[in-house]
């Protein structure tokens, strides 16, 4: 064996790698002809029997070969440059593995990060936050529960995330090691995503007043209901969340007015997923503190009483809506800053008008995004929105963004969105090019170093070299500018192609 390989004995390099030790720079070089020199007595080997080992020395060649591979990856690893992050840095890269995949107990025993390594699983163990976000099944077994126990040992005093996940089939009984420890555990809850389901949830009876960390609650309703046992309870008799100072944020999916009772009053950010309008307008009505208000529908919803008189939130700050934008008739929001709405079908009459009109606010970030209405209301909007800086239309009705529309951004811009900073137009509209041109030209000339930002993908256009020179001529001045175009392929399995012009 070569100097390199009996200086770096497979014995030394695994020493080295379950203790992390990174190699100094000078040894780098060495780790390097140690491989090389390993390849090459592999291939002398395999060489030598192109056809197959000889059965008289097949377990001797076999062996060697093993050994050399092992010496070559293990001796790689050393040369990794993640063995040179340093613990807390790596600790950070692990909590963010995490983020949408937490540990599933019972259906994975450990992250796979603690197998890697002598090193990674020491530092994932020195990390509690790692430990302290899980899901889990209340109807798991008895190892389900042991690492349960481990999580919550291994997680010491920080704060939990936990879900409980939505069982499909409700027959098995519930663990009651598993909701003990998560009830003694429960002053420390800072996250919770529970089902919607009464027997469940009275298991957390005990919960009411040890809530002293919660600030995030989600609920949703089981996946099924098939086998749950009749009822004539109501969520609305669980009091077991309702004393929790710090709960600022709440999210309820696929539910009916039928929850349990929360700190309505305290409330600050508010996600309703497939919830009906009756129910959102009284439950929001209750939250005078609510900044944000999210919501996201899919199919029809039915409106509360279309005479109702709109409720006041002097608080609410941003408005995002998915779906449905009715609930606008009965909101009033004069501090609004922020107003989304996405894949909404056919906006018309004179809702989001007169909604601007009774809110007097100052919106600063308007986003239409999948939003198919016609050009003259989006300028009624946007002339209701004079403090907006920030202005998005995403993929919209191709009628939507017409040379009438872009004349009125253009004609007299102090009148409409004088402060505009920020500008993004992605899709296939019906306005010609030298329009859209000519309106940020008058722009950028009447108030010079405003506009910083235009983001454009013209789908299915052509330019000529005239307006693309145009466009060169505007980036020299905005500065962050981006001019692209989407292309539909002729073939229906091809990819789109997004091609960047400037």
């Amino acid at each position: 064996m070569s100097s390199h390989l009996l200086h770096y004995s497979l014995e030394s390099v695994l020493s080295d790698v379950r203790l992390n030790v990174a190699p100094e720079l000078s040894d780098s070089s060495v780790i390097r002809a140690s491989i090389a020199e390993a390849e090459k007595r592999l291939f002398s080997v395999l060489y030598r029997f192109p056809g197959g080992f000889p059965e008289e020395n097949e377990t001797d060649a076999r062996r060697q070969c093993e050994e050399l591979r092992h010496f070559i990856s293990i001796s790689s690893s050393r040369l990794a440059p993640i063995r040179r992050l340093h613990p807390e840095i790596l600790s950070l890269v692990f909590l963010h593995s995490i983020l949408d995949f937490p540990l599933a107990i019972g259906r994975q025993q450990e992250f796979p990060i603690v197998a890697v390594s002598f090193h990674w699983r020491a530092v994932a163990l020195s990390t509690p936050s790692l430990w302290s976000r899980f899901s889990l099944s209340l109807r798991g077994g008895d190892s389900a529960f042991r690492m349960l126990q481990l999580c919550l040992s291994r997680a010491k005093a920080s704060p939990l995330t936990i879900e409980i996940r939505k069982d499909v089939d409700l027959r098995p009984s519930f663990h009651a090691g598993m909701v003990e420890h998560l009830i003694q555990n429960s002053n420390r809850w800072l996250r919770i995503y529970f089902p919607l389901d009464y027997r469940l949830l009275s298991l957390f009876a005990s919960v009411r007043g040890r809530l002293s960390s919660l600030e995030v609650a989600s609920f949703a309703c089981p996946l099924s209901t098939a086998h749950s046992e009749p009822s004539n309870h109501s969520l609305e008799d669980i009091d077991a969340f309702e004393l929790a100072p710090k709960l600022s944020g709440l999210s309820l999916r696929d539910g009916t007015g039928d929850v349990p009772l929360f700190p309505l009053d305290q409330l600050e950010r508010v996600l309703f997923t497939n919830m009906s309008n009756a129910s959102i307008v009284s439950m929001t009505a209750k939250s005078p503190n609510l900044r944000s208000l999210t919501c996201r529908w899919s199919g029809n919803w039915t409106d509360p009483d279309p005479e109702a008189p709109p409720s006041i939130f002097a608080s609410l700050t941003t408005i995002d809506f998915k779906g449905d934008y009715c609930l606008l008739r009965y909101l009033t929001a004069p501090r609004l800053e922020s107003l989304s709405l996405t894949d909404v079908r056919q906006i018309s009459g004179s809702m989001l008008p007169a909604f601007l009109q009774r809110s007097h606010c100052n919106v600063g970030k308007l986003l239409l995004d999948g939003v198919w209405t016609h050009w003259t209301l989006i300028v009624e909007a946007l002339r209701l929105m004079p403090t907006l800086h920030t202005l998005t239309i995403l993929d919209g009705q191709p009628n939507s963004v017409t040379d009438k529309g872009l004349e009125a951004l253009a004609i007299d811009p102090g009148a409409v969105i004088p402060g505009l900073r920020n500008f993004t137009l992605h899709g296939s509209y019906l306005f010609r090019t030298s329009q859209l041109l000519h309106m940020l030209e008058l722009r950028v000339t009447n108030a010079p170093g405003q506009l910083r930002l235009v983001d454009l993908r013209l789908d299915q256009r052509e330019f000529a070299k005239s307006d693309l020179e145009r466009f060169r001529g505007l980036k020299r001045i905005v500065g962050d500018l981006s001019l692209k175009r989407l292309h539909n392929s002729s073939s229906p399995l091809s990819a789109k192609k997004v091609c960047t012009l400037i």
